[in-house]
């Protein structure tokens, strides 16, 4: 049986505290988080785990730092966007 209650309560109390952050730290500082599924960095590229975890995701790969980085890059380069989680996961969020 796997218990989930403590890591589900991280995340929503994280995304929580994104969008709460966001309204009392603006107008001068912009709040946005990235909801990260299973990627794998080149030392772990053998990792049995992580690709497993993959299959469960609609794109049915890993993903790789470079998705990452650029939608870093976007959170960055967009002024006018705050309070907002992108999900960075194959779309693993949409599978519930």
């Amino acid at each position: 049986k796997h218990q989930y209650a403590a890591y589900t309560l991280a995340k929503k109390a994280l995304a929580a505290l994104t969008t709460m952050a966001a309204v009392e730290f603006a107008p001068k500082i912009r709040v946005n988080g990235i909801a990260l599924g299973p990627v794998i960095a080149p030392p772990d590229e053998a990792d049995a785990y992580l690709e497993h975890a993959a299959q469960r995701t609609p794109l049915l790969r890993p993903g790789s730092p470079e998705p990452v980085i650029d939608t870093l890059r976007f959170l960055l380069s967009n002024d006018h966007l705050t309070g907002q989680i992108i999900f960075c996961d194959g779309g693993e969020n949409l599978l519930g």
